[in-house]
């Protein structure tokens, strides 16, 4: 597996290929994504919410936007998501094995099948990530 150094504010990130990769699908005109890990940032993109955890660390309450991503997640309808999506200013949504894997969000997959991704990639071991233009 390649590994990619990012300098963030004096701090050393690793990134994988498959972060790279990623990032290089986030366009430039996306505005704020959701999207758990590195490749938002390594794109220079504004996110809602990383991983957690590590903001948690550094001392940020991230319980609202936790709570926020999960009310997105977990909508039983596409009305509610969009109108949550729309009030946190988030234009792009991210579906990777952070998010399709974690123990925080049950997605609600039925709300996306209508929508197109706007980046599709799946890695060597079959994980697939997809980005969505909030509609």
């Amino acid at each position: 597996m390649e590994v990619h150094i990012s300098i963030l504010e004096t701090k050393v990130v690793r990134q994988t290929s498959e972060r790279v990769i990623i990032a290089n699908g986030i366009r430039p005109e996306q505005q704020r994504s959701i999207v758990a890990g590195g490749p938002i940032a390594l794109a220079g993109r504004l996110s809602y919410l990383g991983y957690y955890p590590w903001m948690y660390t550094h001392g940020i309450n991230t319980a609202d936007r936790v709570s926020n991503v999960r009310a997105i997640y977990n909508a039983t309808n596409l009305t509610t998501m969009q109108e949550k999506l729309h009030a946190l200013n988030i234009s792009y949504v991210c579906l990777g094995p952070d998010e399709t894997q974690s123990d925080t969000y049950k997605i609600n997959y039925k709300l996306f099948e209508g929508w197109k991704p706007v980046f599709e990639y799946k890695n060597a071991y079959g994980q697939s990530y997809k980005i969505y233009k909030v509609g």
